[in-house]
């Protein structure tokens, strides 16, 4: 991790026009940990989600709520009629967090 200072004078020696390897000898650092500074600098870093995948997409979710909402008919028959690719307890969970 650089410190606050050590980002300044990679800042300063990059404007003066030093190459990365350069400011890491200069700075007794990595050059990947130059560049990697350098290359994030800027840029928000997007974590991606993890586990799983969920089994239904937004457009899904709606499409059983709106379903759900036509009928008096159990998970099965409204899951076989919507949304055959998924399970019966996923449409009940569906069905169960909607505020609905």
């Amino acid at each position: 991790m650089l410190s606050e200072v050590e980002k300044a004078t990679i800042d300063a020696y990059k404007i003066s026009g030093k190459s990365n390897r350069e400011i890491a000898k200069l700075l007794e650092r990595s050059s990947n940990a130059i560049d990697q500074y350098l290359n994030s600098k800027g840029k928000q870093v997007v974590r991606r989600k993890r586990g799983p995948r969920p089994n239904l997409s937004e457009r899904d979710k709606r499409r059983i709520i709106a379903g759900a909402s036509q009928t008096t008919k159990g998970c099965r028959r409204i899951r076989n009629k919507v949304t055959p690719h998924v399970s019966k307890s996923t449409v009940h969970r569906v069905l169960k967090e909607s505020p609905h």
